[in-house]
């Protein structure tokens, strides 16, 4: 698969799996790559989405974005889940470079009632970050220079910087 190629994000929405990864009941690798259709509306044919140009994967659930993994590849599915219509399981990266997604608003959104579980957008239309962010037990850090910051999972965000440097901390509606 030419990297070249990976042009497309798929958000895909999560809101009737994500409470069992709340629950602890799943991985959210398997419900965020899981079992996906590249098909338009009913066709059995005609590709809403070709899935080797997907280079990331990001999860909908409740207007945010609560996961995101950068694609590596993907896996025809269909017969060893018993689908009648082509469906895909991303596979993910080892290095993740949209975790500074997770908690953003997302850029597209549902309507009740609207059938398709996947969309998506050109890549170059999502914000970019600059951080890698790791996933803790306390909550996401991410490290920029010399300054460490800690969104917990309780929404404090912690912020530790050497004592002479400045922080600046504006808010926002």
């Amino acid at each position: 698969m030419s990297e070249s190629k990976k042009s497309l994000a798929c958000i895909v929405s999560v809101s009737q799996s994500w409470s069992s990864v709340l629950k602890g009941e799943r991985p959210a690798e398997e419900v965020v790559l899981g079992s996906w259709s590249p098909l338009a509306g009913r066709s059995t044919t005609t590709l809403m989405f070709d899935p080797q140009d997907v280079g990331v994967v990001l999860a909908h659930w409740r207007g945010k974005i609560v996961d995101a993994y950068e694609v590596d590849g993907y896996t025809d599915v269909t017969e060893t889940e018993g689908h009648p219509r082509l469906r895909v399981r991303f596979t993910a990266a080892k290095n993740n470079s949209w975790t500074h997604m997770i908690g953003m608003d997302s850029p597209l959104h549902w309507a009740q009632g609207d059938g398709a579980a996947v969309k998506t957008l050109p890549m170059a239309d999502l914000p970019t970050g600059a951080a890698l962010v790791d996933r803790r037990p306390d909550g996401r850090r991410a490290v920029l220079g010399d300054a460490t910051i800690t969104a917990r999972e309780d929404g404090t965000l912690v912020v530790s910087v050497p004592a002479s440097m400045p922080v600046l901390v504006l808010t926002h509606a």
